[in-house]
């Protein structure tokens, strides 16, 4: 695993627990997940230019089928 991939990985799993500890607090899961939403696509509508920025959207889009939904670990943690 090469740095960029470790500090992915760091990240994914800080905002994990974030979000997890936010669950736990019964925030809503739909305002967790529109937070998170939001402040990915700002960051991408900052950092990339207007067309990698389209298709940044087009491959979100395009993916919505392949997405996961996260395991039994949240799923206690939602209900």
């Amino acid at each position: 695993m090469n740095q960029d991939e470790k500090q992915m990985l760091k990240l994914y799993d800080d905002l994990y627990l974030y979000m997890g500890k936010h669950l736990i607090e019964k925030t809503s899961p739909l305002a967790v997940a529109a937070v998170l939403m939001t402040t990915a696509l700002r960051l991408y509508k900052t950092t990339l230019n207007p067309e990698d920025f389209e298709q940044m959207m087009n491959f979100v889009s395009d993916s919505r089928d392949k997405i996961q939904k996260f395991g039994d670990e949240l799923d206690r943690t939602l209900n």
